[in-house]
């Protein structure tokens, strides 16, 4: 299993070009945040990143899956 590195929380963040807001409070583990994710079906609309803040939580944010009027197949 590869090392999770602590990352500063913010509401936004910049990864690969897009823009990711912060959708929740803090989980204690990474499988809550991915049963929140799975439970509300986010996936379908939104490309999602769950990351680990400094103060050992799990975060989720998430991004339109739109890019330049399309919809993105990933």
């Amino acid at each position: 299993m590869p090392r999770v590195r602590s990352v500063k929380i913010t509401k936004t963040r910049r990864i690969g070009g897009r823009l990711y807001m912060l959708l929740t409070k803090g989980f204690d583990t990474k499988a809550e945040a991915e049963e929140f994710v799975r439970d509300f079906g986010l996936r379908r609309f939104l490309l999602i990143d769950i990351v680990k803040g400094t103060d050992g939580k799990w975060y989720v944010y998430g991004a339109a899956r739109l890019q330049y009027g399309r919809a993105r197949v990933d």
